[in-house]
């Protein structure tokens, strides 16, 4: 049966530093068992921060985080005493137990007090029960005194703190941390080891860090060439799918390019067509105009009235000239004939002569009686040009549109990374293949960069220099040990990991029934089933379930602390987080300022009735302490006040203080 280890705050007490002076009791009544659910609302720049540092520090023992800010730091402006304190007061395992910070600005020094009922009273130092300093310590002590940077790290894969956080609150570290002491022991016992001579001792065990070094760095590099090869291999892929994506685009629209080029070559076709057709009934005026062809009829029929011989020519001239009389019947003297001569080229030239020639010999064309028909055809002519070179024109700003969304400069330098990554690729690959092969050309270890090779060369040094039966009877105590211990650590690790999960699943079923939202498993990080992300909101339900099924799991009863419950998360959303809250832990302390309580507050009185609400506040605006004072209870100090009330919590607005 599992040993259930509980710790409760009780209360704390603050003087002389930055945070108002105050004494704060989370108490029911005059026993020690404590609300479930403590709201302390401060307004920023009270000195929240520092007090959340201060409670770190008293719950794990550990004076870095005060001493790198500067112990001064933490003193009360305006204060002129030298010395401040800060005093948790807890419940371990039914037993009462606290720990103080005594701070000496004048000397810049910080000390712990413990004093534990079942111990020797007060003592220097940070000394809780050994039972307690499995959780109070730094490493622990930060999932318990819970931000949300956390909560987002355990869905990092990146991050590696879910299985940190699980090596730590299941102790399962500690077999890693006796892997690593068996390791300096072995190596201790190999340095102590006999060989014939110093000189050749020395030499096989500077032969044999030599080899284990150079094996080490050449992993050490074969892991950053892997990581570069699967990063570049990731980046390869993204752009392959990008560059298949913009050729699917591009595609449809030259193909619609194409379609439309080809659409206005049918046009440019059809409008030659129309053209020599209007061009061909142009050319025939009698098609152009009603008047025109009566007039050109009336004229053939002139010239059939004058007579004139059928072929009308320049030889009628000539040989009229050479007969005795004109035809008119006057006689042919020199002076008809020079006015012949002269008169000829004018009223008969080669053109006129062949236009007469014609209408004298030819009929009157048809078509000239076809007036109406040729002309409503030439306007139709007219009518589908016009229609055309519309068609026309649309049709090329389409295609002109069209070729203004091809980006064919992106798409070139996307073609030309992802070439200079195929490049890369392959570079790394040949590198990687020198650490991966059977053999190694080079002639000395430190040349060498085959795993493999560096792997013998390394045993082979190893077990010279375990020559000493004790030593190399000892290696194989120890790597059976180490080996039973990392499969003790593995199968440990599992089994916990799979019932984390199963009971991480059941809270978030709990608290959020309707959502879908599960863990698959426990990696380096907690992989979500089907599902790339998590709201703020999700992302602080999983962590709160993931811990507090692992604090359960391994049988600790620890408190929440939590800096801002609900202030990242959307005003919609605070009423989830709220249902979860009372389902956490036994007790769940919680910071907090007067602009979260909407959306989050009504829900958590929902859920649960032992709340208490303080409000902690300095007393330097004269309307507030005044309606402090009528509050259920307070507390003043010299430079605060401390109210628990409901009312006045849930009415107090002050946002932000000045220091």
């Amino acid at each position: 049966m599992q040993t259930r280890t509980s710790l409760n705050i009780l209360g704390w007490k603050s003087n002389n530093l930055r945070c108002p002076d105050h004494s704060v009791s989370f108490r029911k009544g005059e026993d020690n068992d404590s609300h479930r659910i403590t709201l302390l609302q401060m307004p920023n720049g009270t000195g929240k921060t520092t007090l959340w540092k201060l409670l770190r520090t008293a719950l794990s023992g550990d004076k870095t985080e005060l001493q790198e800010d500067g112990i001064i730091e933490f003193k009360r402006k305006g204060s002129k005493d030298d010395l401040g304190s800060f005093d948790v007061s807890l419940l371990f395992n039914g037993a009462m137990l606290s720990i103080e910070i005594d701070f000496d600005f004048d000397s810049g020094t910080v000390d712990f007090w413990t004093t534990y009922s079942k111990g020797k009273g007060r003592v220097q130092g940070f000394h809780p029960p050994i039972e307690a300093m499995r959780f109070l310590n730094n490493n622990f002590a930060r999932f318990f005194i819970f931000d949300g940077e956390l909560a987002s790290n355990f869905l990092r894969k990146d991050s590696g703190k879910t299985r940190e956080v699980i090596d730590v609150i299941s102790q399962l570290g500690d077999l890693n941390n006796i892997n690593k002491f068996l390791s300096k022991y072995y190596e201790a016992c190999i340095d102590n080891c006999g060989v014939s001579t110093l000189q050749g001792f020395n030499r096989r065990k500077s032969a044999y860090q030599e080899a284990k070094d150079t094996l080490n760095r050449r992993k050490k590099e074969l892991e950053k060439l892997e990581s570069d090869e699967k990063f570049t291999e990731d980046s390869l892929e993204e752009l392959t799918t990008r560059a298949d994506d913009y050729i699917q685009t591009q595609k449809g629209i030259r193909e619609g390019i194409e379609g439309l080029e080809k659409e206005l070559r049918n046009l440019d076709a059809e409008y030659k067509d129309l053209e020599n057709r209007a061009l061909n009934l142009i050319t025939q005026p009698d098609a152009l105009s009603k008047h025109f062809a009566e007039g050109i009829t009336k004229f053939s029929d002139s010239l059939d009235k004058l007579k004139l011989p059928e072929n009308v020519a320049r030889e009628f001239f000539v040989e009229l000239r050479d007969e005795d009389n004109c035809i008119c019947g006057r006689p042919m003297d020199k002076e008809a004939q020079r006015e012949i001569k002269e008169q000829e080229t004018k009223l008969l030239g080669s053109e006129i002569i062949t236009v007469l020639n014609q209408l004298k010999s030819s009929k009157l064309p048809p078509e000239i009686q076809k007036f109406e028909d040729k002309n409503q055809e030439l306007k139709a002519v007219l009518g589908k040009i016009k229609e055309n070179d519309v068609a026309r024109r649309n049709c090329a700003t389409e295609i002109e549109m069209k070729k203004n969304t091809i980006d064919d400069e992106n798409y070139v330098a996307l073609i030309e990374k992802k070439r200079n990554l195929e490049i890369k690729s392959e570079e790394i690959s040949i590198a990687i293949e020198k650490y991966r092969a059977i053999n190694d050309p080079a002639k000395n270890i430190k040349s060498t960069f085959s795993i493999q090779v560096l792997e013998k060369e390394l045993k082979k040094r190893e077990k010279e220099y375990l020559k000493s039966k004790e030593a190399q009877a000892f290696q194989v105590k120890s790597q059976l040990t180490k080996k039973l211990l990392k499969n003790a650590y593995q199968e440990a690790q599992r089994t916990i990991c799979s019932q984390i999960t199963k009971d991480t699943n059941a809270r978030i079923e709990q608290v959020m029934p309707y959502n879908s939202i599960r863990i698959a498993g426990i990696e380096s990080y907690l992989h979500l089933e089907g599902q790339k992300g998590s709201s703020e909101g999700e992302k602080l339900s999983i962590a709160y379930a993931f811990l507090t099924s692992l604090f359960h799991e391994c049988g600790y009863y620890l408190p929440f602390i939590v800096d801002s419950p609900a202030n990242p998360i959307d005003l919609e959303k605070r009423g989830k987080i709220a249902e979860l809250v009372p389902k956490l832990a036994d007790q769940f302390i919680a910071f907090t300022i007067s602009s979260e309580r909407s959306g989050f507050l009504d829900a958590l009185e929902k859920n649960e009735s032992d709340i208490q609400y303080l409000t902690l506040f300095r007393n330097n605006i004269p309307s507030i302490v005044e309606k402090a004072k009528h509050a259920k209870a307070y507390k003043e100090t010299g430079n605060g006040m401390l109210v628990e009330d409901k009312s006045f919590f849930w009415d107090f607005q002050i946002q932000k203080e000045e220091d």
